[in-house]
């Protein structure tokens, strides 16, 4: 009788550490999805960042289209390469968080 005593003690360890290591599952599942979804807000707002800037340089675009100043285009051609620069940040971001 000792051996299955012994037996379903050991059972019974197993389960508490069972169930405590799902307790400790349970709470970083949450922890992830919390934090999940803190990325797939930060993913949206930076979306909508490069939408807004993709419409400002096809604006800043047509401006250089319709000038042709070569001080002016000079100015305007910084002007896109910056909104590039920031247009391409964006995108790395981007793909960071999918």
């Amino acid at each position: 009788m000792a051996g299955h005593s012994d037996h379903i003690r050991r059972i019974e360890e197993k389960a508490a550490l069972l169930a405590g290591r799902i307790k400790l599952l349970s709470k970083e599942s949450e922890k992830l999805k919390k934090e999940n979804g803190i990325l797939k807000k930060e993913n949206e707002a930076l979306k909508k960042q490069n939408e807004q800037q993709m419409l400002q340089m096809a604006f800043v675009k047509s401006e250089v289209d319709d000038n042709n100043s070569k001080t002016d285009n000079s100015a305007l051609v910084r002007k896109l390469s910056d909104y590039i620069r920031e247009i391409d940040r964006c995108i790395a971001l981007l793909g960071e968080n999918d």
